[in-house]
């Protein structure tokens, strides 16, 4: 599986997906000779933002489409904290009216609503409720691990094993 990123004066480069975003944009900065300081981001050819800087820790293969083409952007931050694309490609072909008016669209639209909040539950804490019940299934297992067996022992027994 592989994607290709159009970028320069008619270059395009071949990027493997099956990564974290946050790497993904990282190889394709450093094959495309991006300043290291530039944030980019990739959008599709009729100029929709992918969006893959807001979730650095989703696999690029589950948000972009295999076997399709890309467009480098550079990502600019407005004094009013906008955020503006441009493009960082100079094909006429590609950069259309079409193109650059939905790509100046997005610049000033907040990202989709699907992907708002990053919803990785290895970085949340779990909440007092959620500690209390797994600390009282943990007690509950631990109990009937320990309860007499038919004979009457409460000696634990390795799995498999009958004493």
């Amino acid at each position: 599986m592989f994607i290709t990123v159009r970028f320069g004066d008619h270059q395009t480069a071949i990027f493997n997906p099956n990564c974290r975003t946050y790497n993904l944009l990282s190889h394709i900065k450093e094959k495309c000779e991006c300043n290291t300081a530039v944030d980019i981001e990739l959008c599709d050819p009729q100029g929709n933002v992918k969006f893959l800087r807001d979730i650095p820790d989703k696999s690029a293969s589950d948000v972009l489409p295999k076997r399709e083409n890309f467009i480098l952007l550079q990502v600019e931050k407005t004094e009013a904290g906008l955020v503006k694309y441009k493009p960082l490609i100079q094909d006429k072909d590609v950069l259309t009216d079409e193109f650059l008016k939905r790509l100046s669209k997005k610049g000033r639209q907040n990202r989709p609503a699907s992907r708002g909040k990053r919803q990785s539950s290895a970085k949340r804490s779990p909440s007092k409720e959620s500690k209390k019940e797994l600390k009282v299934e943990l007690a509950t297992r631990q109990s009937r691990r320990e309860s007499p067996n038919r004979t009457g022992n409460t000696k634990k027994t390795p799995r498999g094993k009958k004493s």
